[in-house]
């Protein structure tokens, strides 16, 4: 398989993680002499994401409703009239038209959105029988899929978790960290779910030897006005400068909640996520305090993380002062997660796993 057209409602350029996580694999597929053309949408902003390429169509957003089925429809013709024949969609109503036409066709799963989509429940069913594979993020999104569609067969679903490039721990921090504290970090955004909470109350209750950095965003009205001495919102960042700010901090932490809503199509991603900043912490070989959820168990265990109730701050400060009185294992656990990470998570293993699935 050397031709690809990858479709997908996510806009560029763009803060968000799905806008990094499509153009993190177009590059390792690219990379793997897979000729690749994104076809997606152009964001009214002027945020920073990842660069993509020049073979790509990012089309203009506007405001009609409905206007993610004509960009559907445009999906569909575009293929049709350049006869492509495979095609790779996160976009379901692309997926499913390209589909019904006899594309070959691969869809890639985030969230359980078949659950709550627009679309009759018998065309889903009837274009999922028709497409050629599926690509699932995690384990436990593969599991849900297959219970709500039991005809469906587990070859034809390929478990893919995301990913990060290999941090080489060259780079540096373009943010001002204390050197003289033990520097914990956070990245990422502040939805619903997301643990920053967390991070507040533990900032609260820790001891005067830590110092909480937290990159991303956007940050909620209010926060910045915290009188916390512990804590910097440092504010949203070029993914390329995430590396650099990883390999200047001790302690990363992954905070996830029982229940994430990330305004995102669909429900609660709680079940299904694969975090972009855990692979990460681990590439950076982060000392990680991670929320003990099944589906990050799928990649972090207890020799490469610390996995801890996600609704006990008390007990991720325990932890921290653990680690605080025995700073060597920050390098042990460090050590291990970046190990497990480079022989199974980078975006190039991934691409090659994608690779080989759609062209059998």
């Amino acid at each position: 398989m050397k031709d690809l057209i990858y479709i997908s409602d996510s806009h560029f350029p763009s803060y968000n993680a799905d806008s990094i996580q499509i153009s993190s694999t177009i590059k390792a597929l690219r990379l793997n002499e897979v000729k690749v053309r994104l076809i997606a949408l152009k964001s009214p902003s002027n945020s920073h994401s990842e660069p993509i390429g020049s073979d790509s169509k990012l089309l203009p957003i506007l405001p009609i409703k409905g206007y993610l089925y004509i960009f559907g429809l445009y999906s569909l013709f575009y293929n049709l009239l350049r006869k492509r024949k495979t095609v790779y969609s996160r976009h379901l109503f692309s997926a499913v038209l390209l589909s019904i036409f006899g594309f070959r066709t691969f869809y890639e799963m985030h969230n359980d959105y078949w659950n709550s989509t627009p679309l009759p429940n018998y065309w889903v069913k009837k274009a999922f029988r028709k497409m050629t594979g599926f690509i699932s993020i995690s384990q436990g999104l593969k599991n849900q899929f297959l219970k709500d569609f039991p005809m469906m067969s587990q070859e034809n679903v390929l478990v893919a978790p995301d990913g990060a490039n290999i941090n080489n721990g060259k780079a540096r921090s373009c943010f001002d960290l204390n050197s003289s504290k033990l520097n914990v970090g956070y990245t990422g955004s502040f939805h619903k779910g997301k643990g920053i909470e967390l991070v507040l109350e533990m900032a609260i209750k820790v001891s005067d030897d830590f110092h909480f950095h937290i990159v991303g965003g956007p940050v909620p009205k209010g926060y910045l006005e915290t009188t916390f001495s512990n804590i910097t919102f440092h504010g949203q960042a070029k993914y390329s400068d995430i590396p650099g700010f990883l390999n200047e901090i001790d302690i990363a932490v992954l905070p996830n909640q029982k229940e994430i809503i990330t305004g995102k199509k669909g429900g609660s991603i709680a079940g299904f996520t694969s975090p972009l900043k855990m692979f990460d912490y681990m590439a950076a070989g982060k000392c990680i305090l991670s929320s003990d959820m099944k589906v990050l168990r799928e990649v972090l265990n207890d020799k490469n993380a610390y996995l801890l109730p996600s609704d006990n701050a008390s007990e991720w400060v325990r932890i921290l002062n653990q680690i605080n009185n025995n700073r060597e294992l920050i390098k042990q656990k460090g050590f291990q997660a970046q190990k497990d990470f480079e022989s199974k998570y980078t975006w190039d293993l991934r691409a090659k796993s994608i690779h080989d699935f759609i062209s059998k």
